[in-house]
């Protein structure tokens, strides 16, 4: 029989286990293309938060139609018949304007040196100016009227 003999207790090896506390490790950087996908992406929405406060802005504004339809259905009834009457003028009006457009641009191409005195600048502005602001202001208003529906169409 065999004896086993236990060694005295300064002679024991215990087993010791040694372990590091958990470390984390840093993220790795991001890379350019991740960085510059992410900036694109906040500004399309910055973008788009502009487009929606603009037509939420234009959606609030009443249109110049609209009010130029309510101006007339007001005084309809006074003037019978101007829609159809703006309708047949303003092809008249429009060719009146570019006939005189078409006038000023000759003027200048025939003198080189139209608009380079105060005299030659007086004498084109006196000659088409005041001419082509009228027509095209009376282009703008019977335009207007003639875009609108009759009260009855309404």
């Amino acid at each position: 029989m065999m004896l086993r003999m236990e060694p005295p207790a300064e002679h024991r090896m215990e087993s010791i286990f040694v372990a590091s506390p958990p470390m984390r490790l840093p993220d790795p950087p991001a890379s350019p293309a991740e960085t510059e996908t992410a900036d694109l992406l906040r500004q399309l929405i910055e973008l788009q938060r502009e487009h929606l406060a603009i037509a939420k802005a234009a959606r609030d504004q009443p249109d110049e139609q609209s009010k130029w339809q309510s101006f007339f259905d007001r005084h309809a009834g006074d003037f019978p018949g101007l829609i159809e009457s703006c309708r047949e003028v303003l092809p008249q009006i429009e060719r009146a304007y570019l006939s005189l457009a078409r006038d000023a641009a000759e003027h200048l191409l025939d003198r080189d040196d139209a608009l380079s005195s105060d005299f030659g600048l007086s004498d084109f502005l006196d000659r088409f100016a005041p001419r082509l602001a009228q027509l095209g202001q009376t282009m703008g208003q019977v335009g207007h009227l003639a875009g609108l529906a009759p009260k009855d169409a309404s």
